[in-house]
């Protein structure tokens, strides 16, 4: 086994979601989570953005409460452009929440 997958074998382990942690670990683990609680974007309102090819896009800086491994930490997340799809309008204040998996092998 070469250096690198090694390294990542261990930080697996590590993360407990490598091979050598029970399947009840790594299905506690396998997912990040990202709810977002603010979206910063320019322009301010899709209202004002042409759809093109099905999308509008825009830049923002998406705000929220990241969770990795059972600790939860505030992030912002810049991106330069959001390409937006048959965006679904909300009634309600509530929160989006994202989940990014943990990618293993």
């Amino acid at each position: 086994m070469d250096k690198d997958a090694a390294q990542t074998e261990h930080a697996r382990n590590w993360m407990e979601v490598g091979v050598d942690s029970s399947a009840e670990s790594r299905v506690k683990h396998e997912w990040a989570t990202l709810t977002i609680t603010s979206v910063d974007a320019k322009p301010a309102s899709l209202a004002d953005v042409k759809e093109e090819s099905g999308a509008r896009v825009v830049k923002a800086t998406v705000s929220g409460d990241f969770e990795l491994h059972g600790v939860t930490s505030k992030k912002s997340v810049p991106h330069d452009t959001l390409a937006l799809r048959s965006p679904q309008r909300r009634k309600s204040a509530e929160h989006s929440r994202v989940e990014l998996p943990v990618l293993y092998a």
